[in-house]
Formats: structure tokens, sequence, C-alpha cells
């Protein structure tokens, strides 16, 4: 025969696991921190300062490729926010950025609208890149990502644009 205590000791825990089980848990967010040493570089004339890669070359654009952070429990289709640290140091020229993705079991793939810094800034700029097309909605998702990034050449004798690294942000 169950006592007046062990009955309440049984609403009690009942109690406690219909609350538990009740509550909205909150997704896991990750943030990936990638500095642009990771980055594959076409074209220009790479310099890396430990800080960043800078294009050296006075005649040609430089390209990067850089991979996007795709993991178990962190897929690229799950990114919220991409942003690029830049430095455009071009008052011709602008930083472009864009995320792509590329087919994983057949040639091709496609990039989403490019963002710039604006020809004649100058300085440190963070851009904003959208993913939503290629990483997520696309049927990309299997695909291999990645952010494309162009530098334009340097200006005169030390005026160089570079990339320090990008964040990438999901849930």
């Amino acid at each position: 025969m169950k006592t007046t205590l062990q009955y309440c000791a049984l609403f009690l825990v009942s109690t406690l696991i219909g609350l538990s089980a009740s509550v909205a848990h909150e997704a896991n967010a990750w943030v990936a921190r990638v500095h642009a040493s990771a980055c594959i570089t076409l074209g220009g004339a790479p310099l890396d300062f430990q800080f960043g890669i800078q294009n050296d070359s006075t005649a040609a654009s430089m390209l990067l490729i850089c991979p996007a952070h795709d993991q178990t429990g962190q897929q690229k289709a799950s990114t919220t926010a991409l942003g690029l640290t830049v430095f455009d140091d071009s008052t011709v020229g602008s930083v472009v950025a864009m995320a792509c993705g590329s087919l994983q079991l057949a040639k091709g793939g496609s990039c989403n609208p490019s963002v710039a810094t604006g020809a004649g800034f100058l300085g440190t700029s963070l851009l904003s890149v959208t993913t939503a097309g290629v990483w997520i909605d696309e049927g990309l998702a299997s695909s291999y990502g990645y952010v494309f990034v162009q530098l334009p050449p340097k200006q005169g004798a030390a005026f160089r644009s570079s990339l320090q690294g990008y964040q990438q942000t999901g849930t």
C-alpha cells in the first residue's frame, strides 16, 4: 500500500517530466571563423602577411576560392549568415564576393549574385554574402560549397586589397 508521501513524490516526478517535455529546446547555433589562408588563389600575385591574403599584382585581379564550412551538425545548408572581412585599398576597383556551389555528381554549379565594396570605397569592410540560393534552396545542399572572392589589382607602390577571413554562422 502506497503512502501519501509516495503519491506526492510520484505526482511531483510525473509533473517535472511533463514540464520538461513541453519546454521548447533552443537549436544549437554554431559559428565557424576561417582565415584567408584556407583559400586557394588564381591569378594576381598573392602576398601573405599572416593577417590575410593581399593582391600584389598591379596588372591583374586575384581570385580566391574559399571552402564553405560543411560538416555533420554544422552543414552549409543551415547557414544563416556569411560575412567576409576585407580591406579595399583601390579607388578604381572593388572587392567582390559571392557564395557558390559545385555539383557533387555532375559538372557544373552556380553562384548567388555578388556583393562588392563599391568603387571609390577605401578601408576595412564586412561584406554580407547571401547563401540562400546555392547552399540551401536550389538542390545544392549536397554540393561542394565555396566562397568566391575577387581582389582588384594593387594601385601604386603599396596599395593592396586583401581578404582577412570569413565567418559563417548557422543553426
